[in-house]
């Protein structure tokens, strides 16, 4: 998703809709919960009880404010005037201005009006091997909650610069140990304990005061098996706590042989 807006620059943004329910696929299938095979008993573990969700977000590009707030500086009031003939129209720029003038005054400003919730950040992603010892395990996950620190300029530059102070890298200004909470789907209660554990060690050597159980949610518990609907419902709850706490939150997304890890930033981060 950041993606799209890094590579389609002239795009404002992005609606994303995901759905999915095992829950009915089930019924169909079985009919009968209690005639699960070993295989959905041992799913059920990992990745809780057949669920459902739906799930919608209006993903914004960072430069739309500034955008909206050019037009309405700027913009002629014939934009909107259907009887304007086109040679004697404003002509913009290809790109995200040219498609916010077509809009109705009343549409740009409902965008610019619309807040913005929470900032995310580029996830970083790494091959693991849960079944290796568990230091190494802690120690690859705390590889990559370097790598999303430092995506999410959480972390500072390990480097000395050199140069006028007007041009050095900037403080950044949130850190690792200012994150508040855990959206992860480590599991079911009866076998998430060494990917928790995991977890909680590497928070704990990066400085993160986090515990995983008290502050954390675990969407397998909490919402059971939401398909491929489910890193969209972790990033939808994190969204939603980094705006209620104003404090970064970490989203650890376990698949079977990889781990991603992100952030997500309160919106009034600069």
């Amino acid at each position: 998703m950041i993606d799209l807006c890094a590579n389609q620059p002239e795009l404002p943004g992005a609606v994303v809709l995901a759905f999915e329910s095992p829950l009915s696929n089930q019924a169909q299938r079985d009919g009968d919960e209690d005639g699960l095979s070993n295989e959905a008993k041992r799913r059920e573990q990992w990745f809780g009880k057949a669920g459902q969700a739906l799930v919608g977000m209006l993903l914004t590009s960072p430069a739309l404010p500034s955008v909206l707030a050019q037009l309405a500086e700027s913009a002629p009031d014939s934009a909107d005037d259907v009887m304007t003939p086109y040679w004697e129209r404003t002509q913009l720029a290809p790109g995200m201005a040219s498609f916010l003038a077509s809009l109705p005054t009343d549409w740009r400003q409902a965008l610019a009006d619309m807040p913005t919730l929470a900032q995310l950040r580029r996830p970083a992603w790494i091959e693991v091997e849960e079944k290796a010892r568990p230091t190494q395990f802690t120690q690859n996950l705390r590889r990559l909650l370097e790598l999303a620190g430092i995506n999410a300029a959480l972390i500072e530059p390990s480097f000395e610069f050199e140069g006028e102070a007007e041009t050095a890298p900037q403080k950044p200004p949130l850190k690792l140990s200012d994150s508040a909470w855990l959206v992860h789907n480590a599991g079911g209660i009866g076998v998430c304990g060494s990917r928790l554990a995991g977890v909680g060690l590497a928070m704990s050597e990066a400085g993160m005061d986090l515990a995983p159980v008290n502050e954390g949610t675990n969407v397998v518990v909490h919402a059971g098996d939401c398909g491929r609907a489910t890193p969209y419902l972790m990033l939808g709850l994190a969204v939603a706590k980094a705006a209620e706490l104003q404090k970064p939150t970490l989203v650890a997304h376990f698949q079977e042989r990889q781990v991603a890890m992100s952030f997500v930033l309160p919106a009034n981060v600069q």
